[in-house]
């Protein structure tokens, strides 16, 4: 599983206040996945697009980005 670790994905996220908990190469494994069937569950509805194309979207658990990125926008 990927992570990021630094660059202009993660300046964006804090300029719009976004923090994400798991980060760094000192993260603790995953330790669930949520199938796409409960998803929805623990959707709050806010949902942010970033320059690069990603989309970030709040769960219950925290923030979630979604999509690709080459890191270089």
């Amino acid at each position: 599983m990927w992570r990021y670790t630094s660059g202009s994905i993660l300046k964006e996220l804090k300029q719009n206040s976004i923090w994400l908990s798991d980060m760094g190469a000192d993260c603790p494994k995953i330790g669930m996945l949520i199938g796409s069937d409960n998803y929805g569950k623990i959707l709050t509805g806010r949902v942010r697009q970033l320059k690069g194309g990603l989309t970030v979207v709040c769960t219950k658990l925290g923030w979630v980005v979604c999509g690709a990125s080459d890191e270089d926008y």
